[in-house]
């Protein structure tokens, strides 16, 4: 835990003063390790982090929140008018001290201009976890598997921290024929993918489903995740409006585990396309699938379910980033491969490929031809050519 909060503030900058970090930890009860304008060089806080002591007890998550929020963050002991309050919390339990308060206090905080990131170790019950973090959750709870998973979290959290400016599109919007369409997106959320390019996957979801229309109904979306088994986020009649379709798409957990392609497809199919979730009828049935590898768990089974997927009427569109073997995906995709395969090198060119699946997908129509009339006796005449830190653990 010490070496996480280490190797992140060495991406900080501490020695201008642009950053600076205090530290709280908690147990049974709480020790404010040292204040946000206790250390001015990278040097002597990283000493400091290496000091921490370690302190035995209960779970007593509330406290630690309390006294960052009221002790941390105040001009007395550093924190400055003019810079983000961020707070970062690790833990691997849920309260057992004071567990009604424990939300409350994370509101309170957040309230107050806190931005909260929560990160959890091992936790099976992440319900208490997401309610301390600031919203998106997706941006703001993690979950790793064990205290060495930590370090791929560094770039998600930091990247997350900074501030992203948006520049206005300067291209004209595409606008899809109104076709009815239900879309399922199957996403690899396998360790391989890594926290910091599953945001990115998110961010094309987003970007891709900005040109459909969902608010008259004319396209609904669902979700379905998958590693070392599949889950479904949300379904087909789950959201009806771009607004809450893009919450629900925030909110989003990333998994960790290994690459189970086949019961992301299975599920796909038999759970998400069904009535009783929202498949209609009158309305074309595409999914697609993202991933970074190859099936390492039940792989013989993916074909065949992209198959039996492909034959109940299903279009699928399959996306490989960084592949160099890429005959499973060919045998998931639907044929002609050239529009239904779609390779990148790596997640930050995903959204260079929105368009062409966009295109592909919406319903082509042929202009009719206008009606002839007859060549004239005589030439007609030609016409002019007419976008500060605190950590608790």
């Amino acid at each position: 835990m010490l070496n996480f909060v280490k190797t992140f503030v060495q991406h900080e900058d501490i020695e201008d003063g642009n950053v600076r970090v205090g530290v709280v930890t908690y147990s049974t009860t709480v020790s404010i390790q040292f204040h946000l304008d206790e250390h001015k060089s990278r040097h002597d806080l990283e000493k400091a982090i290496e000091s921490i002591p370690y302190q035995f007890g209960n779970t007593n998550t509330a406290a630690g929140l309390r006294t960052m929020h009221n002790v941390l963050f105040t001009s007395d002991h550093g924190d400055r008018p003019d810079a983000d309050n961020i707070a970062i919390i690790l833990t691997d339990g849920i309260s057992n001290i004071g567990h009604t308060r424990t939300i409350p206090e994370a509101n309170s905080a957040k309230d107050n201009g806190i931005r909260i990131y929560a990160i959890g170790i091992g936790l099976i019950d992440t319900k208490e976890l997401d309610g301390m973090a600031s919203l998106p959750t997706a941006d703001h709870s993690f979950n790793v598997n064990d205290f060495s998973e930590l370090d791929n979290l560094q770039d998600a959290v930091l990247d997350s921290t900074c501030k992203v400016i948006t520049l206005p599109p300067t291209t004209t919007p595409l606008v899809c024929n109104a076709a009815r369409q239900d879309i399922v997106f199957i996403l690899d959320m396998s360790t391989s993918v890594g926290f910091s390019n599953f945001a990115k996957m998110l961010e094309f979801l987003e970007n891709f489903l900005s040109h459909d229309d969902i608010d008259n109904g004319i396209v609904r979306v669902g979700v379905v995740g998958y590693s070392t088994d599949a889950k479904v986020e949300f379904h087909l009649n789950e959201y009806s409006s771009t607004t809450s379709l893009y919450n629900g798409i925030n909110n989003i957990k990333y998994m960790l585990g290994n690459t189970n392609t086949a019961a992301g497809l299975k599920l796909m199919r038999t759970t998400m396309f069904t009535i009783e979730h929202g498949d209609r009828l009158d309305a074309e049935n595409i999914a697609i699938i993202i991933t970074d590898g190859i099936s390492n768990v039940n792989s013989r089974q993916t074909l065949p379910e992209a198959r039996t997927a492909r034959n109940s009427g299903i279009k699928i569109y399959a996306i490989g980033v960084g592949l160099t073997e890429t005959t499973e995906l060919q045998g998931i995709a639907s044929l002609p491969l050239e529009e239904h395969l779609l390779l990148t090198d790596d997640f930050s060119e995903l959204n260079s490929l929105k368009d062409t699946v966009f295109e592909s997908k919406c319903p082509k129509t042929t202009p009719t031809p206008e009606p002839t009339t007859p060549m004239p006796t005589s030439p007609a005449p030609t016409a002019p050519p007419i976008g500060s830190i605190a950590l608790r653990y």
